[in-house]
């Protein structure tokens, strides 16, 4: 099934996409903005990276909502990302493709999984435009084909993708904790080198 039919997909920065004259820059009184930084696809969202920008406000805004896929659309890697737990009104940025899936046809973390795979991968960068930095017509991601199973078949799906998402969480964080005592061995191992050079001298 094409990708169209199963969701909803709009260039970033609204509902249609809006144009951000001068590039994305900080605003207090702006709007949070999502950009390619904030997103990771194992990760999803870091909502402390996000910033606030000033944007031109129209009446028929739409924002990011639970359960919408960002998808990035430019840049070296293709990926797709579920949003979550949303700290209010959110826009993202036109580097982004903004899905919002059809719930009675389809789940988004089915979907984002799917499109983080082989299959769908490899249609994109086909169609993709770029060498080091791709970039995606929306023309043509919206006819990509899909597999839909029944919803009880892609939530058997969904589940192992965040499992496996928490799983990846857990050993990144393993790693990072490893690397930090290792640093700090490191830095006592030093200080009490320059004590003992000290006290030799």
């Amino acid at each position: 099934m094409r990708l169209v039919t199963v969701a909803d997909v709009f260039e970033g920065r609204g509902w249609p996409g809006h144009p951000i004259r001068g590039g994305i820059r900080e605003s207090p009184d702006g709007v949070a903005m999502v950009q390619l930084r904030d997103v990771d696809m194992h990760r999803g969202v870091d909502w402390d990276s996000v910033i606030l920008t000033s944007v031109e406000r129209k009446r028929t805004e739409r924002w990011v909502e639970d359960g919408d896929i960002l998808f990035a659309a430019r840049g070296a890697r293709l990926n797709a990302t579920v949003a979550r737990d949303i700290p209010g009104q959110v826009l993202c940025s036109p580097h982004f493709f903004h899905l919002r899936v059809r719930p009675n046809m389809a789940l988004p973390d089915f979907i984002a999984w799917q499109m983080n795979q082989g299959p769908f991968q490899n249609k994109v960068r086909l169609d993709a435009e770029g060498v080091t930095s791709l970039t995606l017509r929306i023309a043509d991601f919206r006819q990509i084909l899909l597999a839909l199973p029944s919803l009880a078949e892609q939530e058997k799906f969904a589940a192992l993708y965040r499992a496996q998402r928490e799983e990846r969480r857990v050993l990144e964080g393993l790693i990072e904790n490893r690397e930090r005592q290792m640093k700090g061995l490191a830095t006592q191992m030093m200080q009490r080198a320059h004590l003992i050079d000290g006290v030799s001298r």
